[in-house]
């Protein structure tokens, strides 16, 4: 994220960007962490709508089984 500097009047004077924007490289080093939560979190997303659709599936065969 830029950090930036204003002047005393209140307009943008200057404009820091991390390294890796200036340089084009990517540090994986300091994206790694955020890139594991959400990886973490879309599983935990994943595994929550199977559970689900689990779920339904039994409901739909009990209904099914009651029907017989």
């Amino acid at each position: 994220m830029s950090k930036i500097e204003y002047d005393k009047d209140g307009k943008i004077k200057r404009r820091f960007t991390p390294d890796w924007k200036e340089s084009g490289e990517i540090n994986i080093d300091s994206l790694l962490p955020k890139l594991v939560t959400v990886v973490i979190a879309q599983i935990d997303v994943m595994v929550t709508y199977i559970q689900e659709l689990h779920d339904e599936i039994d409901r739909l065969n009990k209904k099914i089984e009651n029907q017989e």
